[in-house]
């Protein structure tokens, strides 16, 4: 079990920040980075905190015999934000093979083949991002990234 703490923080009558604090126990790839006194992550620990987050990287065992992972979510926020880290400073299948082991590379395979499509394009439109927000192109640059890991598991796909 994870501990949690969530904060919710009005800023304006039309804007709230939403901060979470939690008990982090995944080994850190870098140092921390200190601003202003507080601990910072690196971009490299913020980006495997976001794929674990979206994909789940709790291996268990359906009643079939093959492997879930739990503690994986399905919003759009997540998805964007997986998108727009694999897109501007890493490919995500370039980041899972250099710092993930099969277990993460599988959870983002199984993460790609089932997560509920229509959830995540509705919640595209609800985002608000001074980026445009293209469902098509992020899918099949996950689609694409997905091919690449398919490769470098069992060969040319």
């Amino acid at each position: 079990m994870v501990k949690l703490m969530v904060f919710m923080l009005e800023i304006s009558k039309q804007n709230n920040l939403k901060l979470d604090f939690v008990d982090d126990t995944t080994k850190l790839l870098n140092k921390l980075n200190y601003f202003s006194g507080f601990p910072v992550l690196s971009l490299e620990d913020i980006y495997l905190r976001k794929i674990q987050i979206v994909t789940g990287f709790i291996p268990q065992m359906n009643t079939i015999g093959q492997n879930v992972f739990a503690g994986g979510r399905q919003e759009a926020k997540d998805f964007f934000d997986l998108y727009f880290l694999s897109h501007t400073f890493m490919p995500l299948s370039k980041f899972l093979i250099k710092y993930t082991d099969m277990i993460g590379i599988e959870s983002f395979i199984k993460w790609y083949r089932t997560y509920d499509r229509m959830t995540v394009k509705l919640g595209l439109l609800d985002l608000i991002t001074d980026k445009k927000l293209d469902y098509q192109a992020m899918d099949k640059h996950f689609h694409q990234e997905l091919n690449i890991l398919l490769d470098f598991i069992i060969g040319d796909v």
